[in-house]
């Protein structure tokens, strides 16, 4: 497999002219620029490159617009035959580190349902009529969810993630047959059962909220 995405393309417009213009003005606070005359230019810049003088779309902005259908985010995916042979696993290598990525640099929060996180991330206080959205545990919630998305997607990496459970130390005798050495496996069922159930289940939240995924 290879893959390439670019980055998203750029909007470039008169607004974002007008700020490359006064480009001195962002390092003063939102308190500084209120008070300069050349904060007022630039918003009266960026208003007349923008607006023709009926009020519609400038030439520029319809030429800007022209310029940015153009373009095309640079996307290139070649998947081999043997990509196919555990594609679970291969889908795994590319899920995982960004999952990881997007928990480290996450600016947001999507509502999580309280029936898919323990009861101690459980808010204090619903939110209420008119705020459906935020209450004291919706980060912490998304957190845990992200951590059991990575965790499942990390065993799934593994070739080995349930050897853990299986104990060999009685079934090395050379003298007994292969299925006799096989019989002798002792498997802790309960910690088997325990560990794919987890994983079966970051997978079922991965899929619930796949359209949270967002930075």
């Amino acid at each position: 497999m290879k893959v390439y995405i670019g980055p998203y393309t750029d909007w470039i417009g008169p607004y974002q002219i007008a700020d490359k213009v006064f480009f001195w003005i962002d390092k003063y606070t939102s308190d500084e620029q209120a008070t300069r005359l050349d904060y007022r230019l630039r918003d009266w810049l960026g208003d007349f490159l923008a607006k023709s003088r009926d009020g519609g779309e400038s030439w520029l902005m319809r030429f800007c617009q022209w310029i940015h259908d153009k373009k095309k985010r640079r996307i290139y995916v070649k998947i081999d035959r043997y990509d196919h042979w555990s594609a679970d696993h291969t889908m795994a290598l590319i899920i995982l580190p960004l999952l990881k990525s997007l928990k480290e640099h996450k600016q947001g929060s999507p509502y999580v349902e309280l029936s898919d996180v323990p009861e101690h991330l459980w808010p204090a206080q619903l939110a209420g009529a008119s705020n459906n959205y935020t209450d004291d545990t919706v980060h912490e919630r998304w957190r845990w969810v992200l951590d059991e998305m990575i965790w499942a997607f990390e065993q799934e990496t593994k070739e080995d993630d349930e050897s853990e459970f299986y104990d060999h130390t009685e079934a090395n005798d050379p003298k007994d047959s292969l299925m006799a050495q096989v019989g002798k496996i002792k498997v802790n069922r309960e910690g088997l059962e325990a560990h794919q159930e987890r994983k079966q289940n970051g997978f079922r939240l991965f899929g619930k909220y796949y359209q949270g995924l967002w930075d």
